[in-house]
C-alpha cells in the first residue's frame, strides 16, 4: 500500500510486519525483540503508536525509547530501530 495513504498506526503495524518476517527468517519472532527507539517526527502521534505497540506486545512489552525527531522524511510518519536476541 502507498505510504501516503497510510495513517500512524499502519506505519507502525508495517514496521513491525518488517522486523516480524526478518526475525522470521533467523527463526525468532518479536517476543524476541528487547529494546525499541521510535522516532516520530509528531510527538503528538504517540498515543496511537501505544495502541499498536499494546496488540503486538499485550505481555512483557521491550523496553522502548520515543524520540521526536524532524529527520523522519515524509512520507514516513514513523521509524523504529529494534535490538532483538536469542533466547
Amino acid at each position: 500500500t502507498d505510504k501516503h495513504t497510510k495513517n500512524i498506526a499502519d506505519q507502525t503495524r508495517d514496521a513491525f510486519g518488517h522486523f516480524k518476517t526478518t526475525l522470521g527468517d533467523a527463526g525468532l519472532d518479536l517476543s524476541h525483540i528487547v529494546d525499541t527507539t521510535v522516532y516520530l517526527p509528531d510527538a503528538f502521534e504517540l498515543p496511537q503508536v501505544d495502541k499498536v505497540y499494546r496488540e503486538l506486545f499485550p505481555l512483557d512489552p521491550p523496553a522502548r525509547a520515543a524520540i521526536p525527531s524532524r529527520l523522519v522524511v515524509d512520507p514516513a510518519m514513523i521509524e523504529v530501530l529494534a535490538l532483538a536476541v536469542r533466547k
